[in-house]
C-alpha cells in the first residue's frame, strides 16, 4: 500500500470518526419555569424513554430528574400527562414542586413521546400546595445549540496514533521492497 493509500485510508477514518460521533449524540431541550419569584430548569432528551408510563392516567414518568430551584438543585420524578380536561401538562413526584396544566408538551404516544419546543402558559390546579399555586407561570422550552464538532482530545490523541502507525508501517513495507531499510 503506498503512502498516499495509507493517508486517504487515514482521513476517510477521521471523516468516519467525527460523523459517528456527532450521529451519536441526541437532541436536548432546556426546559425553564418561571414565574412569581420561581425558576425551574432542567433538561432532558427531546426523546426521551419514560420510566413508566400509564394509558389510564394519561401520562408517562420520567425517574431520577435533577432540577435546579432557585438555585438548588433538587432531584425528583417529572410526569407529562395528555388529554382530559386541563389540556396537558407536568407534574413532580414525590415532592409535589409543581402541578402545571395547559399545553399540550409533546407529540408521539405515552410509550415514544417527543417534547413540542415553545413558549407554553401555563397554571395551577386549584388549591395546590407547591411552589406553582397559581396563575401565571411560563414553560419555556428550548433546543439546545448544535453538538460540537470537535472531537474529544483523546479521541484525537487515538486517532492520530493510528494514523502514525499506519504510516510508519507503509514506509517499513516500502522500503523492505527496496532491499530493507537502509
Amino acid at each position: 500500500m503506498s503512502t498516499k493509500q495509507v493517508v486517504l485510508h487515514a482521513a476517510l477514518l477521521v471523516a468516519l470518526a467525527t460523523t459517528a460521533s456527532v450521529a451519536a449524540k441526541a437532541d436536548t431541550l432546556d426546559f425553564s419555569i418561571t414565574g412569581h419569584g420561581t425558576d425551574i430548569t432542567f433538561s432532558l432528551p427531546s426523546s426521551p424513554t419514560p420510566s413508566s408510563f400509564s394509558f389510564s392516567n394519561g401520562d408517562f414518568e420520567i425517574a431520577n430528574v435533577v432540577l435546579d430551584v432557585n438555585g438548588t438543585d433538587q432531584t425528583d420524578n417529572l410526569f407529562f400527562f395528555l388529554g382530559g380536561s386541563f389540556g396537558g401538562g407536568a407534574a413532580t413526584s414525590p415532592s409535589s414542586l409543581f402541578d402545571l396544566f395547559g399545553a399540550q408538551l409533546f407529540t408521539g404516544s405515552l410509550n415514544d413521546p417527543t417534547f413540542k419546543t415553545g413558549d407554553f402558559s401555563m397554571t395551577t390546579e386549584a388549591g395546590f400546595e407547591g411552589f406553582c399555586n397559581q396563575s401565571g407561570y411560563d414553560l419555556d422550552i428550548t433546543k439546545q445549540g448544535p453538538p460540537s464538532m470537535a472531537p474529544e482530545p483523546s479521541s484525537v490523541l487515538l486517532l492520530a496514533t493510528g494514523v502514525l502507525a499506519l504510516l510508519a508501517m507503509a514506509v517499513v513495507k516500502r522500503n523492505a521492497g527496496f532491499g530493507g531499510i537502509r
